[in-house]
This record gives structure tokens, C-alpha cells and sequence, in this order.
């Protein structure tokens, strides 16, 4: 009778650990061999920390979890999933939702990682590999300056390489990066509290 309940617990722990194997098993999959219909659920299925239209909608934990074990040091890695949908038609002239909107939803997955002392980016776009690495992952955290904003508050976490950059030199540089100015950076995660 015992041998029979240890061979009960012991496949249910098997079992379990399967289970639990296959929930994150998209963390595993290289990104060059995820597949091409590789979906927004599939990503909040395998626990990647997903960011819809600019704004965290799944894994914050993940997220904190990450910022707090690169805070002490400690090498460790996220994958993020970046979502953007068209939006609205009235948005847009007519001309130009028309020659975007057979474009969107698009979704990129990015293998983040912090080896202890860098940041390192990594994900394919149009079937070619894009990475990078940076020093610094700043957090901002504040209210909109423009009174058009849909949201009343912001938290950013930016890739950066200067740590004293602000996130209002990064908007600015965006705004003039027409001009030529700019700050090399990367947004990661962002949490938007809506009006």
C-alpha cells in the first residue's frame, strides 16, 4: 500500500512538473525559432511580460521580479512581448488608415538580459536579428506634460547609457530627433494610469 501511494505522489509530482514545464516552454524556444503565428495570448499564455499599445497589461510581476534581482547584481533575463494595434480609423485620414491598416496588429517578442554589469536587447524584425546593449535601466516615474495625454500617470523603465538623462531630455530628443538630435535609448516597460 505504501510503495503504491509513494508511486501516486511521485507520478503526480511528475505530472505537475510538466504542467508546469509547458507554461513557460515559449521561454525556452529561441526567438529565432518562435513561429510566425506566434499570438498576444500565446505570449500572456507563456508568462512573457506583454505591453499592449505602450502599456503593461500582463506579467508585472515578471517585470518587478527582474528589476529587483538586477538591482542586486544578480545576472537574469525577461522576455517581453511589444503589442501595437492601429486603433481608431478617426485617428487617421482616410489615405492613411487605409495604407496602414492591413500592417497592424503587430507583435514583437524581445529577449531582455542583464549579465551583471549590461543590459543586452535582442529580437528579429522582418526576419532580421536586431540587438543591442546598454549600461543603465533607468525608471521614471511621473505626470504628463502635455494636457492632451490620455493618462494622468506614468512609470517607464528606459535603456540608456547615461544615467543622468532625464525622461523629459528623452521626450525632447524624440520631438527634435527630426533635426538630428537625439538620445540613444530603448523603452522597455511602461505602465500607464488612464484618465
Amino acid at each position: 500500500m505504501k510503495k503504491t501511494i509513494i508511486a501516486l505522489l511521485l507520478f503526480a509530482l511528475f505530472l505537475s512538473g510538466c504542467a508546469e514545464k509547458g507554461k513557460n516552454s515559449s521561454k525556452k524556444i529561441p526567438l529565432e525559432e518562435l513561429p510566425a503565428e506566434y499570438s498576444l495570448e500565446d505570449a500572456k499564455k507563456d508568462g512573457l511580460v506583454v505591453m499592449e499599445d505602450g502599456s503593461a497589461s500582463s506579467g508585472k510581476d515578471i517585470w518587478y521580479d527582474f528589476v529587483r534581482r538586477t538591482g542586486k547584481g544578480e545576472s537574469t533575463e525577461v522576455r517581453l512581448c511589444m503589442y501595437y494595434t492601429l486603433g481608431s480609423p478617426d485617428s487617421y485620414s482616410r489615405e492613411l488608415y487605409e495604407s496602414l491598416k492591413d500592417e497592424y496588429p503587430k507583435l514583437f517578442v524581445l529577449d531582455l538580459s542583464f549579465d551583471g554589469s549590461e543590459y543586452h536587447i535582442r529580437h528579429f524584425e522582418e526576419g532580421k536579428e536586431i540587438s543591442d546593449s546598454f549600461k543603465y535601466l533607468m525608471k521614471y516615474e511621473g505626470e504628463p506634460r502635455s494636457t492632451t495625454a490620455v493618462y494622468s500617470h506614468y512609470v517607464r523603465y528606459v535603456l540608456t547609457n547615461d544615467e543622468s538623462v532625464l525622461w523629459e531630455d528623452i521626450e525632447d530628443a524624440l520631438v527634435s530627433s527630426r533635426l538630428g538630435a537625439g538620445i540613444r535609448h530603448m523603452s522597455v516597460y511602461t505602465e500607464l494610469t488612464y484618465k
